[in-house]
């Protein structure tokens, strides 16, 4: 337990869990500071968990996203594919973050997924999420031969499960 988190969070004190979560050098203290952000769900935070997607640890930035998503629902969105797409969160990371909207990220995934170049990313996402509405797209690009990604016979799966 980390008694510094333990108060900031029992205070609601948003600016020194920040402070935590971008200034100190403990990376664990940085996880603990951001889950608390993503519990308290204040908007305030916003902008300091969107930052603290770039941290240096994965699972830091990974835990950054979620938190992202729990302060900003929907408004997320945009922040988690563009960290995405910089590869500052992993695909794990963007898909345990969206699961916290559920269907209601699947608009956002499938305009992204017209307009992008980590498509493959994107289809994963999809394919990981259930996001039925997106294997038409899938499927498309897999029979254009888009995806040179060694490996996507589960990409297969998952489109002939939904488009005849």
């Amino acid at each position: 337990m980390d008694k510094k988190i333990e108060k900031a969070k029992a205070k609601r004190d948003i600016k020194a869990l920040a402070k935590l979560l971008l200034k100190s050098k403990d990376s664990s203290q940085r996880l603990r500071a951001a889950a608390a952000l993503g519990e308290l769900g204040e908007k305030e935070s916003f902008d300091f968990l969107q930052k603290a997607m770039n941290d240096e640890e994965d699972f830091v930035a990974n835990t950054a996203a979620k938190s992202l998503v729990m302060v900003g629902g929907e408004d997320a969105i945009q922040s988690i594919l563009y960290a995405l797409s910089r590869h500052t969160i992993d695909k794990l990371g963007a898909e345990n973050a969206l699961k916290v909207l559920g269907e209601k990220a699947f608009p956002a995934l499938i305009a992204a997924y017209k307009s992008t170049n980590i498509r493959f990313d994107l289809a994963d996402l999809m394919k990981s999420l259930d996001c039925v509405s997106g294997a038409p797209l899938i499927k498309k690009d897999l029979e254009e031969g888009k995806f040179d990604a060694y490996g996507t016979e589960y990409l297969w799966r998952f489109v002939n499960k939904y488009v005849s």
